[in-house]
């Protein structure tokens, strides 16, 4: 059975009716978000665990915005999770917009991808017959060697 590729796309489609968190805007002065009506959702808790902060707006404000129903379907005010590292998350998201992240995407389309699917189609690298890791890295440098030593001849 042969599998359909996931359409690249699919990231792109909105998973919810209501506001994402690249809706709200996060000002790292004053260490809060401000939502699509100019409302303030301050820091309500700090989870060192799960490496994420949540912010909230007021109850209060919340029920009284008009875009209430674009935004949340509660009535104790909108939330939003941001992790720890979020800053490097969205200097990584910057470079996806530069031409050099592009042509990097392009050429491991061609030259890497390939490369994966071959090992999948054929040479069974579906699954790893071996089990422990260094049995499992054994049996990867194994198969990859294989593939390879084909291309060099």
């Amino acid at each position: 059975m042969r599998w359909k590729p996931i359409c690249r796309t699919y990231s792109l489609l909105k998973r919810s009716p209501y506001f994402s968190q690249r809706d709200f805007r996060y000002d790292p002065d004053q260490d809060v978000y401000i939502c699509p009506n100019n409302a303030i959702l301050r820091l309500h808790t700090s989870s060192p665990a799960e490496h994420t902060k949540r912010y909230q707006a007021e109850a209060a404000t919340c029920n009284a915005c008009p875009l209430k129903a674009q935004c949340t379907p509660g009535t104790s005010g909108r939330y939003v999770s941001r992790n720890f590292a979020e800053e490097y998350f969205e200097r990584v998201r910057s470079y996806q917009t530069t031409e050099a992240y592009k042509k990097a995407l392009r050429k491991h389309s061609v030259w890497v991808e390939p490369l994966f699917a071959e090992g999948k189609e054929g040479h069974g690298m579906r699954r790893f017959r071996l089990r422990k890791l260094w049995r499992v890295n054994c049996e990867g440098l194994m198969r990859a060697a294989g593939q390879d030593l084909k291309r060099l001849l």
